[in-house]
């Protein structure tokens, strides 16, 4: 009966055993699963440029993280491989002093492999030297290979000795797209964790895969054998202590048998991973080490009879029942751990000193698994940097049980630590006021308390070494850190980016004067790297969004300074689009009252209103500093005045031609009257061309309607014919000799004065029609030609100087941005960027350009980028082609543009109820432009015509 139950006893103290070495195998395997299942994702993203060498440093960062990791290595469909491993100059004596990690790359091609090499790489990953490489080996000959591409999960493969490291070990594997991503872990740890169970001192344990394949032992002599073989079965095993045949065909249980002249116990139990793959635990003891305690109860129980037996047999009853349940329930919560549910609460109290050690380490590693899914959680939803310094201070704070805390960012141009966050036992996590003399830590401040220190950066400090060089005096002078003292523990994190370069500081306070656990401060170092990464991804990210910001910016100050009559509008436009926007969204009026914008909201706007005009890119400078109607490159009228002066020689040569003919008819006798006479005839016809000219030229002016006489006038002046006698055929470039008739026209030519020639006339490419059922929805009546440049044509213009080409030409810019907008990859958060950058040629009543949109149709910030362009187009003071309006006149245009639903009433309303006008009058107006408005008069008008409306 005794020996039964203490059997029993032994059985449950073994499932306690498998029970820690499951969760020990877990705590092996878990993380690595889940630093391939991120670092998946991270490689998929690297090779998105087809770039391989951009996965080093996420390849050197799993060896780096995990230390039980021998190598970490991608096979490709097509044969390719890459492996990584720490530096092994045994391996490799040509390995450089700075190399730390080596890359073995094979490259295979049709005909086989094309490329062997091996790369030295540093510790962050980036490339040294290359050397020439034997390594060939085929990924896809490999079982994790296979495994893995048979799977979508990450694959454990059977355990192997690695010939190069002299250990045994698996790969962990898994596939993703066109490779496969592997990982090797040495196994020599689980013997470690084995050789801690101190239930039976002498005993030996050994952990087995499914195929009876020794994987793991306790006995360092027995497991120094078992690396040299490439599988060991444990019937291999015979010529040991150990031999029996009971023992070999032991399957799940215990048995007691004899060998070497002695007895033993042994049991076998199964043990899964969080990935469900099945071991083996086996269990030898001496079966005197395991009955000893019981044999003397029997003594014992000899003397003391029957009840102390049934009342021992109870209590052990009530023991083991209590025992297994808190395993049952632990081996429950370790599931729940598995599967990252940090809902079940982690019981630590147990009878048993080891259940309650495993269990203190289970409610550990929950707290830091939950730290980490926690802070990523809050990185990912931070919106600001300060949400991330709040979020980084407090999650350490929680994970390292420490009250009081601070975050320090590094500020590179000062060289200083400044105060970002702090954290005290009463609040949440704040933002600091930083003009307290302790708000900042010199570089040279930090470094001078780690002078004296032998340990690395993270071991603790007592406050009177921290505070030695007063960088963190603030805590002595915060009445909310009155409860500390000299003795107080103080955790130094610093933060540093992937080359060393220092990003922050995180100061942990403890009330305690006992030093920190070493676990603590390994988990400061482990969450200090977390923190490095989460830091420089988001300064990256803030820095990217800067040089975006920056080269919008650019673009914009490009267009401006393209011509200088419009320098300065894409920046104005954004300015006061954006103060009548946020107008809006502050309003309490009913229509308004939806309107809400956050972060990404206004950035899209920011983005949008500096884009608005980028289309002008694209717009011939000629064209849109087109001062005259004869202006291309160069002013035309010029040639029109060559022209005339070459008529006026023809006038003068005609007069001296006509009195040597009255001289050869009247025998060198010419009256005076008659030559008189000539000389007023020439007088005359020069006046008259001088006249003409004039009037030519005021035309070219376009500073006065062209009415229907004038445009007659220029008609007949037009007829006046001029004798060409060279070829206009040379010295022209290959476009404009493509527009030339074809044969030249012989010489000499008669040509007009002004002239409509088909050589003026530029032809529109079939993709600039723009035609109906274009992809883009453009409305616009598009002329037939890209530009006529005929002289009588331009001078016939009505108003201003441009032709209908040419205006189609500067109303194209909009079109133009709405192409180039609607082409860029924009994330969702800012895919209204188009919409409300290209809207404000619109009208509300549906008439604009390019799209004809109707006022239900633009969002708002749209409908209030029309009314900036409008009210900076009209007080603008650098247009060629107008003087700058005031204040005044500039609201009543807007006012009789709104009644031709030109511009929203509402928007303009508020407009004028604000006085979003005069802000903007303030920061860019003249002040002989900031005049007085009568600003209820405005308002009352505005009303009137909303009323009319309903």
């Amino acid at each position: 009966m005794s020996l039964d139950l203490a059997k029993s006893n032994v059985e449950q103290t073994m499932d306690v055993i498998g029970d820690f070495s499951a969760v020990t195998l877990k705590s092996m395997f878990l993380p690595i699963e889940v630093e391939i299942s991120v670092s998946e994702q991270q490689v998929i993203s690297s090779l998105k440029d087809q770039d391989r060498s951009n996965i080093s440093p996420i390849m050197t960062n799993i060896l780096n993280r995990h230390a039980n990791t021998m190598a970490v290595y991608i096979g490709w469909d097509d044969g390719d491989f890459m492996i990584y491993r720490h530096a092994d100059r045994n391996r490799h004596p040509m390995l450089g002093p700075d190399a730390f990690y080596t890359l073995e790359y094979v490259e295979r091609g049709p005909e086989g492999i094309t490329n062997k090499s091996l790369y030295e790489l540093s510790s962050q990953g980036s490339y040294l030297a290359a050397h020439d490489s034997k390594y060939s080996l085929d990924p896809r000959t490999r079982e994790w290979f296979r495994l893995a591409k048979g799977s979508q999960n990450i694959v454990h493969t059977a355990p192997y000795a690695y010939f190069t490291e002299n250990v045994l070990g698996i790969t962990l594997a898994k596939h993703s797209n066109d490779f496969v991503l592997g990982v090797d872990i040495s196994l020599s740890e689980i013997g470690n964790e084995l050789g801690s169970i101190n239930y039976f001192p002498e005993a030996d344990y050994f952990l087995l895969d499914q195929n009876k394949n020794v994987i793991s032992s306790n006995n360092t002599e027995i497991l120094s054998s078992l690396v040299s073989l490439d599988t060991l079965l444990l019937s291999d095993l015979e010529s040991s202590k150990y031999s029996s045949p009971e023992l070999s065909n032991l399957e799940v249980g215990s048995t007691i048998y004899e060998a070497g002249r002695q007895s033993w116990y042994a049991s076998s139990k199964v043990i899964s991973t969080a990935s469900n793959k099945t071991y083996f635990l086996l269990s030898i003891v001496s079966s005197k080490q395991v009955f000893s305690s019981t044999y003397n109860q029997l003594y014992i129980s000899l003397f003391v009879g029957l009840i102390i037996i049934s009342l021992a047999l109870m209590m052990v009853w009530l023991v083991s029942k209590r025992l297994s349940a808190s395993i049952e329930l632990l081996s429950e919560e370790a599931a729940h751990l598995a599967g990252f549910d940090f809902s079940k609460k982690i019981h630590t109290d147990s009878p048993i000193t080891e259940v309650s050690v495993l269990a203190d380490s289970m409610l550990r590693l929950q707290k830091t698994v939950r730290s980490f899914s926690n802070i990523s959680l809050k990185i990912q939803n931070s919106l600001s940097h300060q949400d991330l310094y709040n979020s980084l201070l407090l999650e350490s704070s929680l994970a390292m049980e420490t009250p009081y805390g601070c975050l320090y960012c590094y500020d590179q141009e000062s060289e200083s630590y400044l105060l970002s966050s702090e954290l005290d036992s009463s609040t949440k996590p704040h933002v600091p006021v930083t003009d307290q003399s302790w708000s900042t830590i010199s570089r040279l401040a930090l470094e001078e308390i780690y002078k004296d220190k032998s340990d690395r950066p993270g071991m603790d400090y007592t406050l009177a070494v921290a505070l030695k060089n007063s960088p963190l005096r603030f805590i002595h002078q915060d009445q909310r850190f009155a409860r500390l003292n000299n003795r107080s523990r103080c955790l130094l994190l610093p933060l540093s980016s992937k080359v060393g370069e220092p990003l922050g500081l995180i100061v942990l306070i403890s009330e305690k004067e006992t030093k920190l656990d070493i676990k603590q401060v390994r988990f400061g170092n482990v969450f200090a790297q977390f923190a490095n990464s989460a830091l420089e991804n988001y300064q990256l990210y803030e820095q990217q969004k800067a040089l975006l910001n920056s080269f919008i910016k650019l673009i914009a100050s490009a267009i401006d300074a393209k011509s200088h009559y419009t320098g300065g509008h894409c920046e104005r436009v954004p300015e006061l689009t954006q103060m009548l926007v946020a107008k809006a969204e502050a309003s309490m009026l009913p229509e308004y009252a939806e309107f809400q914008l956050d972060e990404d909201d206004w950035e899209a706007i920011r983005i949008g209103s500096w884009l608005h005009d980028c289309g002008k890119v694209t717009t011939p400078e000629f064209v849109v500093d087109k001062a005259t109607k004869l202006e291309t490159i160069t002013n035309r009228i010029d040639e029109i005045r060559t022209r005339f002066e070459l008529l006026k020689q023809y006038e003068e040569t005609k007069f001296y031609s006509k009195q040597v003919d009255l001289l050869a008819l009247q025998g060198q006798v010419v009256s005076s009257a008659e030559l008189a006479d000539l000389e007023a005839t020439k007088e005359k016809q020069l006046a008259q061309l001088d006249d003409e000219f004039e009037f030519v030229a005021s035309c070219n002016v376009g500073s006065e309607f062209m009415s229907n006489e004038k445009k007659v006038r220029l008609a007949g002046i037009s007829q006046r014919t001029w004798i060409r006698t060279l070829n206009d055929q040379l010295g022209l470039s290959w476009a404009e000799l493509e527009r030339k008739p074809k044969p030249p026209q012989s010489l000499p030519v008669i040509e007009n004065l002004l002239a409509n020639k088909a050589e003026h006339k530029i032809i529109r490419s079939e993709g600039n029609r723009f035609g109906e059922g274009n992809p883009w929805g453009f409305k616009m009546d598009v002329p037939e030609l890209l530009y006529d440049r005929g002289e009588l044509y331009n001078l016939q213009v009505e108003k201003g100087t441009l032709t209908t080409e040419e205006r189609f030409k500067i109303n194209e810019h909009i079109i133009q941005t709405i192409i180039m907008l609607e082409e860029l990859p924009l994330p969702t958060a800012l895919k209204a960027i188009p919409e409300i950058a290209t809207g404000h040629h619109e009208r509300m009543d549906g008439e604009g350009y390019p799209r004809k949109l109707m006022a239900a149709q633009m969002s708002l910030p749209s409908r209030a980028m029309v009314i900036a362009d409008v009210f900076e187009a009209l007080t603008a003071n650098d247009r060629p082609y107008k003087r700058a309006k005031t204040l005044g006149e500039s609201i009543h245009i807007m006012l009789a543009m709104m009644c031709d639903n030109h511009l929203d009433p509402g928007l303009l309303e508020l407009f004028i109820e604000q006085e979003v006008y005069r802000d903007y009058a303030d920061k860019f107006l003249d002040e002989v432009q900031n005049n007085p408005v009568d600003k209820q008069a405005i308002l009352k008008s505005i009303s009137e015509f909303r009323a009319s409306q309903e």
